[in-house]
């Protein structure tokens, strides 16, 4: 179990964790089959058009409880969860684990939340499947984003028999503001978190109104804002906003 932890957020390999803790593979199988079963994780797999190569590419794992992460990996100083090598992690895991439990709170479908990953490396945090449409989502640990944040959102142009919707950068500024302007079909919308206090009022500018709207957790903000508040907003005008 702090084999796993230890790479919440971060691809998964059963023969990896095999190797560190010196069992078969298929025990390794077994035992994250519980953990799945108890809902103390989940496992994201990588969206692709083809059905099959989904099924072939390694997935990615996140516990549902990041203080129980921290708890079996013994990071537990403000310090390290800050500033350390697994800041990154920690904090798209809890982004992602609240993503996770707002769709199960919703009743909605957790096969379409996925993330992307290419052969040439190239990463989004989440892609977050509405039908035909794909929401890409990254996660950044900074206060500041800028524009190549998205820069793999482009990854997923082109794919047959999908289009891409709107996209968010997950950060912990504190006031929105604009990355760029562009077609209405191609904002990108970054949406503040603060892991202490992650419940926020935003007031967001439009052409012609203002729009204030009370968001809950961050799973629900970004299910909320990414499919309904964003088109809402965005009116005639698309740009790239981080909030």
């Amino acid at each position: 179990m702090i084999a796993v932890a230890a790479r919440s957020g971060q691809l998964f390999n059963a023969s990896s964790v095999a190797n560190d803790i010196d069992v078969d593979y298929k025990t390794v199988q077994a035992w994250t089959s519980i953990l799945q079963a108890s809902g103390i994780i989940r496992v994201i797999h990588p969206f692709w058009p083809n059905t099959g190569k989904r099924l072939t590419k390694t997935p990615k794992v996140y516990f549902m409880d990041t203080g129980l992460v921290c708890h079996l990996t013994r990071w537990n100083t403000p310090d390290q969860l800050r500033n350390g090598t697994v800041a990154g992690h920690v904090f798209e895991a809890f982004v992602v684990s609240e993503v996770l439990k707002s769709y199960m709170n919703a009743g909605a479908n957790l096969r379409d939340v996925w993330f992307y990953r290419d052969s040439k490396k190239r990463e989004i945090d989440l892609v977050i499947q509405d039908g035909h449409t794909l929401h890409p989502v990254e996660i950044k640990t900074n206060a500041l984003v800028r524009k190549d944040a998205v820069k793999n959102f482009g990854c997923l142009e082109g794919m047959a028999g999908y289009e891409v919707g709107f996209g968010h950068v997950v950060c912990q500024t504190r006031e929105p503001y604009l990355l760029t302007f562009m077609r209405m079909a191609d904002a990108k919308v970054a949406l503040p978190v603060n892991v202490s206090e992650p419940r926020c009022s935003l007031e967001l500018p439009t052409e012609s109104r203002k729009v204030k709207f009370f968001l809950g957790d961050v799973g629900m903000l970004t299910y909320k804002c990414g499919m309904d508040v964003v088109r809402d907003l965005a009116l005639s005008r698309r740009g790239d906003v981080v909030l």
